[in-house]
């Protein structure tokens, strides 16, 4: 549940975690923007680029269970109003103070197959390439 909701000025960031998320052409693909619920159950995990360190950010990405991450595209948070979605922060977020967010509204393709694919789709076409830097876990 959102606690407070984002300006719309603000820019937020989607992590790439998976190769396949990614077109031969480098462009971000619709499945980056499904909605897994039992992976993130208050909604898509999104960062606010405002309070991240894009490369610190992608790099914790490999501590918690990756062994690559992919980079990140860059979504304009009045854009993703403008598809009748909101964006904010839970209390978790909050108190964690490190800039994560989520998006909410979104159906799981279990909830809404066509919708969630359709939301997806419109997410992807407005976002944004940031950073491609491949980057491996440590050994």
């Amino acid at each position: 549940m959102l606690v407070t909701n984002l300006l719309c000025r603000e820019i937020v960031l989607r992590a790439i975690r998976k190769r396949g998320w990614l077109d031969e052409d480098g462009r971000i693909r619709v499945d980056a923007y499904i909605w897994d619920p039992e992976r993130d159950p208050d909604g898509l995990s999104v960062n606010m680029q405002s309070m991240t360190d894009i490369d610190k950010w992608l790099d914790e990405w490999l501590t918690v269970s990756f062994k690559k991450s992919f980079g990140a595209d860059s979504l304009h948070t009045g854009r993703v109003r403008d598809l009748k979605l909101e964006i904010g922060q839970t209390k978790e977020d909050i108190s964690g103070g490190r800039g994560h967010a989520v998006i909410v509204g979104l159906p799981s393709v279990e909830e809404d197959n066509k919708r969630a694919e359709d939301l997806a789709t419109l997410l992807r076409d407005i976002s944004r390439s940031l950073d491609r830097v491949v980057r491996s876990k440590k050994a």
